[in-house]
């Protein structure tokens, strides 16, 4: 058996340069993982702000749906005095209660939103407390939104011989303008 350094050396460096080439293959796909899996990181944080988006999106749908339906019950802008006070009118005739003054208050736009609030001062007249609370509970119930902001009932004058009670009350409504 001959022993034949140079068929060794050559043996040698074809292992070593294979060696050197995985090792640097190695190190190539080492970096080629590591470059990928930080963008699978950046993904994933992408995706978790697209999904947080897509949530509040959602959340802003529901509450247009929301605004519709309120809306079909919130009064349109176009709405008179008049029109409110022929309201109050049948709701108090159900409550066998006169209306003796009715006043527009004040109307308070907020600015950007499309809402307006109207208020009306009014003073009642009814024969007993629980026609004036039969009044206030139709108006609580009503399916248009008012709010009674005040109110406030004094009883009969004996003094005076007028019988049944008085009340003076503030209601306001929410009005919202028409979609152009």
């Amino acid at each position: 058996m001959k022993f034949d350094a140079f068929a060794i050396v050559n043996k040698l460096k074809e292992n070593i340069i294979t060696v050197i080439i995985l090792a640097v293959a190695c190190i190539v796909a080492f970096n080629v993982a590591k470059s990928k899996q930080k963008l699978l990181v950046q993904l994933q944080a992408r995706q978790a702000e697209e999904l947080k988006k897509n949530k509040k999106i959602d959340d802003i749908l529901v509450l247009e749906k929301k605004i519709d339906s309120l809306s079909k019950v919130v009064n349109v802008k176009s709405i008179e005095s008049e029109q409110v006070l022929g309201m109050l009118r049948k709701l108090a005739e159900r409550a066998q209660v006169k209306i003796a003054l009715f006043n527009a208050k004040e109307t308070v736009s907020v600015p950007g939103t499309g809402f307006t609030r109207f208020s009306f001062e009014m003073t009642l007249s009814a024969e007993n407390y629980h026609q004036i609370a039969r009044f206030v509970d139709a108006i609580e119930h009503s399916p248009h939104i008012f709010f009674v902001e005040t109110l406030a009932i004094s009883g009969p004058r004996v003094q005076k011989r007028e019988e049944g009670v008085s009340a003076t009350m503030t209601i306001s409504t929410v009005l919202i303008e028409e979609k152009k």
